[in-house]
Parts: structure tokens; C-alpha cells; sequence
């Protein structure tokens, strides 16, 4: 006896709505730009997922016997009901986290479980009342292998799996808003296009109207957390210092698509929002890695607000793929063919995370969970959770994207060959790593002479970098001393020549 007709319709023209829907939320995400950079493999696994579901409908109603061993009659109501639950708990946990399009695909998801399992239901009860025992195929012993080869089982498997993964996913990322709520405060930036952009940032240490704060920044793959333990020792030592989520991280606002990950278009506004907020109208930038050449790009721009600069371990744009075509002797075209291959890499790597590890909740697994490297042991769980979910690694991945259409220069240092009168003897503190050669080797051990080679280019990179005002101090240390990797793991050595540098 067929299903119930009313199930079966339902539960076509159901099925028949979400493929559509999936097959045109695919068309449009592929070929609209979003007006904001999000994670659109979470939403993308989500419709497929419904549309996986819907398809059981239409396998179900043709041949429901079949179909109806899957799980003991009361398992099946049992399976469904929590399987359409956990949907709509994953709903509530990407509510929480600010992904409105992911809330409503996972009720989607669960009404789709709930109308399949009413069809699954049906195919049962038509079955007793016609005198077959419903549960009989599904009370013989269970082995995996006849789960391979039963297309039911095994589809109550797949599903079962999809679904515990899409509700890990969604506690993961609502695992922040509810254990770690933010810890500064907001304000919206207005852009030069009129759109508005919320911020979270934090100033924390005394206020000193004669003495100016710092501002730390970075790439664009680090925000606020970063920061925690440099922003500790020198809230210690008396400074003021903020820190922000750069657009894309935290708790700041995503990216809108025509910023193109480029601080200049929101920079200016950011320091001047500072300002409103009482912070001063000057600062002392502190720019780690990557975050120099923007910092330096908005004080060319704008000098009266700048009274110095610390630079750790800051390099232009192109050192490294200028240091493998010196020590390879490669042309300038070999040169830039090394650096398209190595950006599609990274952007390769960024794309695996945030389309398959970080929508399901994995990063955890794989994202380091020793507190030991953070120098903020208390502080470490709330740090560690901006990196398991895909918010940081859509980010991460949207800067590289600006880096394909920029032509790499044999020699130079970009930006910083550029100087401004009205920048000259601005204090420079340049802090730069000084690696011996036993434990750069004991790092890399199978090239270690290219290695040293390496360290020495940056070395000296860095130290061309903090001179561009003439007035540069250059502070060396080792590994032990400092380790300027992000986030700082040693940080006082760091506050303690910042302190040496501009005395109270």
C-alpha cells in the first residue's frame, strides 16, 4: 500500500521547491558579488544538505517498502524528530552568531526532515495495515557492511552524520557570542560610499592628555585577540593602548566586496572615531608584520596624526618573493610566475578551511589547544575560538585576493621608499628579530643554509623599513628574548623598550 497521498503530494511539491531554491541560490551567489564578504560554503553545504533530503521524498513514496527498514518504526519517529531538532538548534546557534541566511536554511532543513519522516511514517503504517510487520527487516543484526549495501541504511547513516556535523558547526560558532561576549565597545565608521561599518575595538591602560596612546594593528588576519598580552604588560607599565577586530574579524563587521581588504578604506575613519571616543588626535602606531605598510600609507596621508611608529619585524610587501629571486637568480617574470603560484597555494589552503573544515565545526581538532604559546594563559579559549570558525579564514583569504593583480618589483620597498618632509625624525622603534644560526637550523633543517640566507634578507629588510623618517632605533633580539611571531609570545621585551624609547 502506497503512502498516505496527502504525504506523498506535500512532500513532492516540497521537495520540488528546495531543489529549486538550491539550484538558484547557487546561480546567485556564483554570479552576484555579495554585498558583504561572508562564508558562503556554510550556506552552501546547508542547501545542498536540504536538497540531499528533499531527494528522499521522491525515492521514498515510489517504493515505501523498501524504504521502511531503514530503523524500527519507533526509531524512525525517534531519528526524524531529533534530526529535525538539532537542525532547528543549529538555526538558533547561527542566529546567535550574526548568519541570518544560515538560520533560515537549517529551518528549512528541519521542516524537509520532518515531511520526509512523515513520508517514512506513512510507508510504516501503511505496512501494518496491511498485516506486514513494519519492523522486521529493520530488527536483523546491523553491520556496516550491509549498511554499504543497503541504500536506506546507509542514507540514514550519511544524513545522520551530515546532521551531527551541521549542529557541531553551529554550536561552535555561537560557542563565542555566549562564553566570550565582546569585550570592548562599538562604534560605526561611515565610509566614503555612505555605507556604515560597526567596529569593535578596545583603549585600556590610564589616560594621559600630554602623553599619546598607542594604537596596535596588523594583516589582515589578526585582530583585538592578537594583541591581549602585549596589551597587558603595557596597561602595566602605564601606557594607554587600543586595539581593534580589523573588518572580517571578531566581532567588527565583514568586509563590504568593493573594500577589497584595503585599510585605506576605512582607516582614516577608524582614527578619527578614535578621536570622537576621547582617545587624542595623535598616536603612537604599533604595526606588526604586514600591518606596517598600511599604517605608513595613512601616515603619508595624514602626519598630524602621527607621533611614532614601532615596527616589529615589519617587512614590505614583496620581501620574500624578492629574496627567492635573489638567491635563485630569477628574472622578474620568474619572479612574479613564483609568486602567482604561491598566492593560488595559500589561497587554495584558506578555501579547503573555510569550505570544509570550519562550516562543520573541525577547527577545534586541528587548531593548536596548548595555552603554553599564548602568553595570556586565562584569556587563551576565548583567543583560540576567532580561529575555529570560517569568519577569520574568509577574511584571511579575501586579503590575499588584491595580491594576484599587483605586479611584484625585483628591488625596492614599495611604500616605504617614499618619504614625507613633514614625517622626518617621527621617533621610529624598530624591533627585529636577530635568529642565531643553531636555531634557525634547528627549525629547518633540510635547507638550513637558505634558511640563514632568508633570515639575514629580512633582517636586513626590516631595518630599511624602520628608516623611513630618519630617525630610526633598531632593538635586535632572539628567540628567547622576544619571539615576534603573532600573537607575541614574550611581550615584555617588546614593553620594555617601548618604555626605554618614550619615558612617562
Amino acid at each position: 500500500m502506497p503512502a498516505p497521498f496527502a504525504v506523498r503530494l506535500g512532500g513532492g511539491l516540497l521537495a520540488a521547491a528546495c531543489l529549486l531554491a538550491v539550484v538558484l541560490y547557487a546561480v546567485f551567489t556564483t554570479v552576484t558579488p555579495p554585498l558583504l564578504i561572508i562564508d558562503e560554503a556554510s550556506p552552501a553545504w546547508l542547501a545542498a544538505l536540504v536538497g540531499y533530503v528533499s531527494l528522499q521524498v521522491f525515492i521514498v513514496v515510489p517504493a515505501p517498502q523498501s524504504f521502511c527498514a531503514c530503523l524500527p518504526f519507533g526509531a524512525r519517529a525517534a531519528f526524524f524528530a531529533v534530526s529535525a531538532a538539532l537542525s532547528a538548534a543549529a538555526g538558533v546557534c547561527f542566529a546567535i552568531n550574526g548568519r541570518p541566511d544560515m538560520t533560515v536554511w537549517s529551518v528549512v532543513l528541519g521542516i524537509v526532515l520532518l515531511l520526509v519522516g512523515a513520508t517514512y511514517m506513512g510507508c510504516g503504517l501503511a505496512s501494518s495495515a496491511s498485516g506486514v510487520d513494519p519492523d522486521k527487516a529493520a530488527t536483523e543484526p546491523f553491520h556496516e557492511a550491509e549498511a554499504a549495501a543497503d541504500p536506506p541504511r546507509a542514507s540514514c547513516c550519511s544524513l545522520s552524520l551530515f546532521i551531527i556535523l551541521l549542529f557541531n558547526g553551529g554550536i561552535v560558532q555561537a560557542t563565542g557570542p555566549i562564553a566570550f561576549p565582546p569585550r570592548g565597545s562599538f562604534f560605526d565608521l561611515t565610509l566614503s560610499t555612505g555605507d556604515a561599518q560597526r567596529i569593535h575595538y578596545e583603549c585600556v591602560g590610564p589616560k594621559n592628555g600630554t602623553f599619546p596612546v598607542y594604537l596596535a594593528d596588523a594583516d589582515g588576519s589578526h585582530g583585538l585577540a592578537d594583541f591581549w598580552p602585549l596589551q597587558r604588560n603595557l596597561t602595566a607599565a602605564g601606557r594607554r593602548i587600543c586595539t581593534y577586530d580589523a573588518p572580517g574579524l571578531g566581532y567588527s563587521d565583514r568586509y563590504y566586496s568593493w573594500q577589497h581588504a584595503e585599510k585605506s578604506t576605512y582607516y582614516r575613519q577608524l582614527i578619527d572615531a578614535l578621536g570622537a571616543q576621547g582617545e587624542g588626535s595623535q598616536f603612537i602606531f604599533i604595526a606588526w608584520g604586514g600591518g606596517a605598510e598600511p599604517v605608513y600609507e595613512f601616515a603619508l596621508a595624514n602626519p598630524t596624526f602621527v607621533a611614532g611608529f614601532v615596527f616589529l619585524d615589519s617587512f614590505s610587501k614583496d620581501v620574500l618573493y624578492q629574496f627567492e629571486a635573489e638567491y635563485n637568480s630569477w628574472s622578474k617574470a620568474r619572479m612574479n610566475e613564483y609568486k602567482s603560484a604561491d598566492l593560488n597555494g595559500r589561497v587554495l589552503l584558506f578555501s579547503m578551511i573555510r569550505g570544509l573544515a570550519a562550516p562543520w565545526g573541525l577547527l577545534p581538532i586541528f587548531v593548536s589547544n596548548d595555552p603554553k604559546g599564548y602568553a595570556w594563559p586565562e584569556r587563551f579559549a576565548e583567543y583560540s575560538w576567532n580561529y575555529h570558525v570560517p569568519k577569520t579564514w574568509t577574511a584571511q583569504w579575501f586579503s590575499l585576493l588584491p595580491e594576484f593583480s599587483a605586479e611584484a618589483s625585483l628591488t625596492g620597498l614599495g611604500v616605504f621608499d617614499t618619504r614625507l618632509a613633514a614625517l622626518q625624525q617621527v621617533p621610529v622603534l624598530s624591533i627585529v628579530s636577530n635568529r642565531s644560526r643553531a636555531d634557525t637550523c634547528n627549525e629547518w633543517t633540510q635547507d638550513c643554509d637558505k634558511a640563514v640566507a632568508q633570515k639575514e634578507f629580512l633582517r636586513a629588510n626590516a631595518v630599511s623599513v624602520g628608516n623611513v623618517t630618519g630617525a630610526e632605533q633598531v632593538a635586535y633580539c632572539t628567540e628567547s628574548d622576544c619571539a615576534l611571531d603573532m600573537p607575541l609570545r614574550k611581550p615584555g621585551f617588546v614593553v620594555d623598550a617601548i618604555m626605554r624609547k618614550w619615558p612617562l
